[in-house]
């Protein structure tokens, strides 16, 4: 999976790509493609839109881009206590 910080951007598409990669599973009908189209709009419709309104993410609809938003340090800090 691809790490993005500071005022870095990624191609929703690259995102869509890692996540459906890192999804393997070896008993699944669908193809690579199959599985990186929904993941795409899973991403675009669902979680994008939810993680840019927690402050999660920046995501620019128009280009396609997807950037780490203003509460992404905190939340980082919480997941890495013990």
């Amino acid at each position: 999976m691809l790490a993005v910080r500071d005022d870095e951007r990624i191609a929703v598409g690259t995102l869509a790509a890692d996540v459906a990669d890192a999804e393997h599973d070896a008993v699944a009908v669908t193809t690579l493609l199959e599985r990186r189209q929904r993941v795409h709009v899973s991403l675009s419709r669902t979680h994008l839109p939810l993680l840019e309104s927690r402050g999660l993410a920046s995501y620019d609809r128009e280009r396609g881009l997807v950037s780490p938003g203003r509460e992404l340090v905190a939340v980082e800090a919480l997941l890495e206590k013990p």
